[in-house]
């Protein structure tokens, strides 16, 4: 059984009033959290990446509705420095001012923690309080999602100047403890019992109304049925900013200046897509010619001046050959783009690769012509 994917959330909350302890946000502001995942199991070692992009769909008297992405990430390290992308997962759901949120059933991600919840309408945090949450934890292979309740403890240990986007600012260090112990219901899995633990600090700045920054260690066993135990442990460092929505017409307009015959510029929902030409490799080959870097490097000069924007690549080829290779083909030739605009100056966190072999052709598959644009690596750059 493969292990169990795990992510989470620490929730944002609209507030009219601005109270130090309560989230804010404005109705043009994505809030992004980036989550490094290092991951010890009775069954091997990885490293993993969340990524969690959400957008303010609309304002309520006293709460806000999310509309949100939670893509998952991984790579083998020290071998590879760049992340390839694993899954996309989109939901949306409400939340208040003190960090509590309603989230519909439909949704499997993220698997919601209700942390930090602050005591309402506070202007100091007391010393201690208490506050429900809960986890929902998805097993993807048999569609199983299991709600686990807990009780979170919080410690406030004072103020502490941290680094937020290359200043240093006052946050509110606060611990967080909570245990889990629940039986599984109607028990039709795989798992009967969940047990486990997890202490973290986070660091909350009221003059943004975010976390700026999380750490935790976590240790969940996982009781099968057969009463065998998966056991996992889990560092994790979160990193949350805000930014503001990019005006896709102007980055449009930008990228077409380049005039380059090699890539064409695409206004989508997310933000803006390049097709770059299959012109950029030979015949069955993962190697980029030199027109390719040339083209590539005019495009950096335009990327480097949005370090905020997470950056995907994605190779795709026609329907000709086996799916097999023509899916190990896209993601290397991905994979390449992605680690050359790395080379160049692009962060480990704000750049990722996939392949998808012929699933997503932009026209039939039915012409040579048409063959040729569906053999394409694009790069996406969100602006929304």
């Amino acid at each position: 059984m493969k292990s169990f994917v795990y992510c989470c959330l620490f929730f944002i909350s609209f507030n009219l009033y601005s109270n130090p302890f309560e989230f804010s946000f404005e109705p043009d502001d994505i809030f992004i959290v980036d989550k490094i995942q290092k991951i010890t199991s009775n069954k091997n070692q990885r490293e993993e990446k969340n990524r969690i992009h959400l957008n303010i769909k609309e304002i309520q008297d006293n709460a806000f509705i999310f509309t949100g992405s939670f893509t998952t990430y991984s790579r083998i390290l020290p071998q590879e420095k760049t992340f390839k992308k694993e899954e996309d997962y989109n939901s949306e759901f409400s939340m208040i001012k003190n960090g509590e949120y309603f989230v519909d059933s439909q949704y499997k991600y993220p698997n919601f923690q209700s942390i930090p919840s602050f005591p309402e309408n506070v202007k100091e945090l007391p010393k201690e309080w208490k506050k429900p949450a809960k986890e929902v934890i998805h097993i993807p292979e048999i569609n199983l999602k299991i709600i686990v309740p807990f009780l979170v403890q919080y410690k406030y240990l004072g103020t502490e100047d941290r680094v937020y986007q290359n200043q240093t600012i006052p946050t509110h260090k606060i611990q967080y403890e909570y245990v889990l112990n629940h039986k599984v219901t109607p028990g039709n899995g795989p798992i009967k019992w969940i047990r486990g633990n997890t202490k973290g600090i986070i660091y909350f700045s009221s003059d943004l109304h975010i976390p700026i920054y999380d750490e935790q260690k976590l240790n969940y066993q996982f009781v099968l049925q057969d009463n065998r135990v998966l056991e996992e442990n889990f560092y994790i460092q979160s990193w949350y900013k805000k930014i503001k929505k990019l005006n896709k017409t102007q980055l449009a307009e930008r990228l077409n200046k380049i005039q380059n015959p090699n890539f064409t510029v695409n206004e989508t929902e997310q933000g803006i897509r390049l097709d770059l030409k299959n012109i950029l490799f030979d015949f069955d080959s993962y190697t980029l010619k030199d027109e390719a870097k040339q083209t590539l490097d005019a495009i950096y000069e335009i990327l480097k001046d949005h370090p905020d924007r997470e950056v995907q690549i994605s190779g795709h080829t026609d329907n000709i050959g086996k799916e097999d290779y023509n899916l190990e083909l896209s993601e290397q030739r991905a994979k390449v783009v992605a680690e050359y605009l790395l080379q160049k100056g692009l962060k480990e966190d704000q750049i990722s690769y996939k392949g998808y072999g012929s699933s997503k052709p932009i026209v039939p598959n039915d012409s040579a012509e048409n063959r040729a644009k569906n053999r394409r690596v694009e790069i996406l750059i969100l602006t929304e």
